[in-house]
């Protein structure tokens, strides 16, 4: 089971959720979320976080990985910014 550093920042979105997250993660900022959690529940938070966003909510999650520039990102919600991929990086 690894273990990875992992950084959510989350806008627009209700207490509830806010809570929930507070499960596993700290909460040094308004709406950002830091946490050493492994993959498996990781996806499990990425699949919560799309079940419940609106339109108005917007999560970026972002994971320490040992693959390509040794991060993942994860963007779930409000795209208004595009997202591209170059040489394995993500830049927005």
């Amino acid at each position: 089971m690894e273990i990875s550093m992992t950084v959510l920042i989350a806008n627009n979105i209700p207490d509830k959720i806010r809570g929930c997250l507070k499960t596993w993660f700290i909460e040094p900022k308004a709406n950002v979320f830091v946490s050493n959690i492994n993959n498996a529940l990781a996806q499990k938070i990425v699949s919560f976080l799309a079940s419940q966003c609106t339109r108005e909510q917007e999560f970026i999650l972002m994971q320490s990985s040992n693959e390509g520039p040794g991060y993942r990102v994860v963007r779930i919600g409000r795209k208004e910014k595009k997202q591209f991929d170059i040489c394995g990086i993500s830049l927005f």
